[in-house]
């Protein structure tokens, strides 16, 4: 029997003249007629099913209200709704976990903490960045022998160069492709190379070399010349954009001219309100990048970058113009564009995607840093308490990989489980979980700002054409969900 005020981790919604419901815990999605959206958000304040009639009475017909409340209860008792704050399923044993053990695939090489520009926002750049030493090739070669012993039955291996600014190490990663293709050759083990980059380095001689190699490069670009320099000037405090922009728009030809993608990254931060949907358009059209990532800053930033909960208006009306962006790019190329802070969470609704748990570190991959310290991620790596081991060591710290497993549960803090957006963020990263959270877990403006993110989302759902532009999909079928599924 259900119990009221009816406290639903369900939104409704409305787009193109058309009702919806969205389960927060099940990621089912109900198209709704009047009267279910009307019994639904009357029944949130309800005190009683009496309560409720009353309150609907001359609007709803009582056995409308009764038949819709029926239908709702099926629906809890199927676990297809449930309510805000209700425990989510136990996260069960954590895929990363192999045996007794890990089975990583990916090595982060932090091959320099050197940078060339002083990026306001640098998550690493006061901690990390003030005794600008370079990794050595002892250590590097280590790194890579490592991920290569740890990998066990995996055969696809993958070396990600990070920074610092990983360009101005180049000799390391010329000497340390090679090496890697040598060593994992006699292993059984194929190696793929990424990196991120400011792009300033990006001259001839270097985009060349990432060409042949096939590397997947990201280049993190805050926009054009006026919002990118005031976050990403050169050390000197001279703008970076007039050197970064000509030379990043060559690589991006040549790339796509050898059959590769590049991905464009922006910190999306208070700066740029007011030029949200230039900026994709400018990363898009302009730069030409095949895929754009625009993470939100997060909670600590540096004054003036930190969204603040006044500004959360303003940012979901520009995140809806970018929704509304990407619904007429769905239309113009049959295919959704890469826009990850949209098109990752499309993926998970369109298949109803509930990991357990947020991301890989220290499962899937692994990070060495330039003394040769063994972090979970490349976001770790000020964190010393979670050091996984040393590359001249030979031990390795399996009781923090599964307290690792456990912080990066979905669900663990209280706020979490009463959200509709849990499994959009699921709590934000392991890293920040530690490095920043306190124990009731994320800011509430970051709460706030992935509550509007998934609000964009499930309008651009509903309105494109799902069987052009995402994949064949048979979507299951809700138990007795007739009166309330379209």
């Amino acid at each position: 029997m259900l119990s009221f005020p009816l406290d639903l981790n369900a939104v409704t919604f409305r787009s193109g003249g058309r009702r919806h419901l969205f389960s927060g815990a099940s990621l089912y999605l109900f198209g709704i007629d009047a009267d279910t959206e009307a019994v639904i958000e009357a029944a949130r304040t309800a005190a009683s099913p009496e309560a409720l009639r009353a309150a609907l009475a001359g609007r709803v017909p009582a056995e409308t209200v009764d038949e819709t409340i029926a239908e709702i209860e099926k629906l809890i008792e199927a676990e297809v709704l449930g309510r805000f704050g209700a425990p989510l399923k136990p996260p069960g044993r954590d895929p990363g976990l192999v045996g007794d053990g890990v089975e990583p695939t990916d090595l982060w090489l932090i091959v320099t903490n050197s940078c060339n520009l002083n990026c306001a926002y640098c998550f690493s750049r006061a901690e990390y960045m003030a005794d600008h030493v370079a990794m050595t090739s002892e250590i590097a070669r280590a790194g890579v022998d490592r991920i290569i012993a740890l990998s066990g039955a995996q055969t696809d291996l993958a070396i990600v160069f990070f920074g610092g600014e990983p360009l101005l190490g180049m000799p390391l990663i010329r000497e340390i492709v090679a090496y890697a293709r040598t060593r994992g050759a006699a292993a059984g083990k194929r190696f793929g190379f990424a990196m991120t980059t400011n792009g300033v380095k990006l001259t001839p001689a270097n985009r060349r070399f990432l060409i042949d190699e096939r590397f997947s490069v990201m280049v993190s670009l805050d926009g054009e010349a006026a919002q990118h320099d005031a976050s990403r000037p050169f050390l000197s405090g001279k703008g970076s954009f007039a050197t970064i922009a000509p030379r990043v728009r060559s690589y991006v030809r040549e790339a796509r001219a050898a059959g590769l993608s590049t991905s464009g990254r922006t910190t999306l931060n208070r700066t740029h309100l007011g030029h949200i949907v230039d900026l994709y358009r400018f990363l898009d059209e302009d730069m030409g990048f095949t895929a754009v990532s625009t993470p939100i800053i997060h909670e600590p930033a540096p004054e003036g970058f930190a969204f603040r909960p006044e500004d959360l208006p303003a940012l979901e009306a520009e995140l809806r113009a970018v929704g509304d962006l990407f619904v007429e790019r769905c239309a113009r190329d049959g295919r959704a564009p890469a826009w990850g802070t949209i098109t990752t969470f499309l993926d998970s609704l369109h298949h109803r995607l509930r990991p357990s748990r947020g991301c890989a570190a220290a499962r899937k991959a692994i990070c060495v840093d330039v003394r040769g310290d063994v972090y979970p991620c490349e976001r770790f790596i000020t964190a010393r308490d979670w050091i996984l081991t040393r590359t001249d060591r030979d031990d390795w710290a399996m009781d923090r990989v599964r307290a690792l497993s456990e912080i990066d549960a979905v669900g663990i803090y209280d706020k979490c489980r009463a959200c509709e957006a849990v499994w959009y963020c699921k709590g934000t990263c392991a890293a920040e979980r530690v490095r920043y959270h306190p124990p009731e877990g994320p800011p509430e403006t970051t709460c706030a700002i992935y509550r509007a993110l998934l609000r964009v989302i499930l309008d651009v759902y509903v309105r494109i054409d799902r069987d052009v532009v995402m994949p064949p999909f048979d979507p299951p079928t809700a138990p007795d969900a007739r009166k309330i599924a379209a």
